[in-house]
């Protein structure tokens, strides 16, 4: 058990404590742009698969919004690609 003075030492005096930022809410949809930047794509390719309809985009007032699930099903179909230098020390 702790003596009230080593309480007072152990919290400096005035200070408020510090409270962790919250992380900011994953988005429901992204716009073309941050759905790019979300898949490391450019935005002609986001506006292509769209157009070739191997994307769904919605409009909603005047914005054009793509699904969270719909990039993460999109995401998940890419083929998978073996690292090429992981590739090559095993083929040796």
């Amino acid at each position: 058990m702790t003596t009230p003075e080593a309480n007072q030492e152990a919290k400096p005096a005035g200070r408020k404590p510090v409270r962790e930022p919250k992380p900011a809410p994953t988005p429901i949809a992204y716009r073309p742009g941050d759905a790019a930047r979300v898949l490391g794509v450019s935005r002609a390719t986001i506006y292509k698969m769209m157009t070739d309809g191997k994307l769904e985009a919605r409009h909603l007032g005047g914005a054009t919004l793509i699904a969270r699930a719909e990039l993460v099903r999109v995401f998940e179909s890419a083929p998978l690609t073996p690292h090429t230098k992981f590739a090559r020390s095993n083929a040796e």
